[in-house]
């Protein structure tokens, strides 16, 4: 029982790996810890609230934000998927654009464009 708990931990930090890198930001091990551990505890201290509205939001925003990665970035983490539609409307171009309004090129299409914010 002790592994499975183990490896059920590895796969839920595995997600924010996968943000990260589908984001195209560095993977640090505490960083991933650290954004897995502030979104975790933000989820358990917000189980009052109807249906978390807004805390898993505000919880990978502040996660990213903790680690010094853009805060805007954080939401990548929060819609699970940074290039999909999300289901308030913003996708990956409209999180690149929020926070780097001059970048007008497609962040999921066109890496190039992406990459040079960093």
């Amino acid at each position: 029982m002790f592994w499975i708990g183990v490896a059920c931990q590895l796969l839920i930090a595995s997600e924010v790996v996968v943000v990260l890198w589908s984001l195209h930001l560095p993977i640090h091990f505490f960083a991933v810890m650290a954004i897995e551990g502030v979104t975790r505890s933000l989820k358990l201290a917000s189980g009052w609230v109807p249906a978390r509205a807004g805390f898993d939001e505000g919880g990978a925003i502040s996660a990213f934000a903790v680690v010094g990665l853009s805060p805007m970035l954080g939401l990548g983490l929060a819609f699970d998927s940074p290039c999909a539609r999300s289901p308030v409307g913003l996708d990956g171009d409209s999180l690149v654009r929020l926070e780097h309004p001059q970048i007008e090129s497609s962040a999921c299409n066109h890496t190039g464009a992406f990459l040079q914010l960093f």
